[in-house]
């Protein structure tokens, strides 16, 4: 199994959180004991804040903690295990809030490779809403600014306006990787959530169907 260094670091980070008599800790302390870059280590426990899986406050006094007790993580782990028959299982928060959408790339002998958003999650009970993402990913802002998808990704009823760029980057990578493997006919990805600008997005359960023979 490949650990990547930034997935490495995370875990080293949430160790040292746990274990750590210092409250808060400050990021200067994880990189210290940690041995974990600076600036990769600011980058990761911004990732961490907003997962919801740790706190943290500014100031003089300011630095990071787990958003629970080591002890309820551990607790929690323990009592899911013991419901799955002892298979390994993973605890981790759930996603942040955002509007739920349904991202699939089709793959067409004609056509190529398209991208399909539209409402996905519970909202797929409630409305068909659907852009089609055709051509440059350099001319997808337009066409979702174009989609019926318009109203729902700007701030409906109050809402704040969602993180359409970072919905097309998403989708945009996705083409490239279905594009790269030949064996894969579709990809659904549903629910994608598409957070408030400058949050990104968070994808939540992927479906691929391949080629028989693969």
């Amino acid at each position: 199994m490949h650990i990547s260094a930034k997935a490495d670091y995370a875990v080293r980070a949430a160790i040292q959180l746990a274990s750590s008599s210092e409250f808060p800790v400050t990021s200067e302390s994880i990189a210290r004991e940690q041995q974990i870059p600076a600036k990769f280590l600011e980058a990761i426990l911004s990732e961490l804040r907003h997962s919801g899986l740790v706190k943290s406050r500014r100031g003089a006094h300011g630095g990071y903690w787990l958003s629970r007790p080591a002890e309820e993580i551990s607790a929690a782990y323990e009592r899911v295990r013991a419901a799955s028959a002892g298979d390994d299982v993973v605890v981790q928060a759930m996603a942040a809030k955002g509007i739920e959408l349904m991202v699939s790339c089709i793959r067409d002998q004609e056509s190529g490779v398209a991208v399909v958003c539209r409402t996905g999650g519970v909202l797929v009970e409630l409305a068909g809403l659907t852009a089609i993402l055709t051509g440059e990913p350099a001319w997808w802002p337009d066409q979702l600014a174009r989609s019926p998808l318009q109203p729902l990704l700007s701030g409906w009823r109050g809402a704040p306006a969602a993180d359409a760029g970072a919905l097309v980057e998403f989708a945009a990578r996705l083409r490239d990787e279905v594009c790269d493997q030949p064996q894969i006919l579709i990809v659904e990805c549903n629910p994608v959530l598409v957070h408030p600008t400058g949050h990104g997005v968070t994808v939540v359960d992927v479906l691929t169907y391949v080629e028989a023979d693969q």
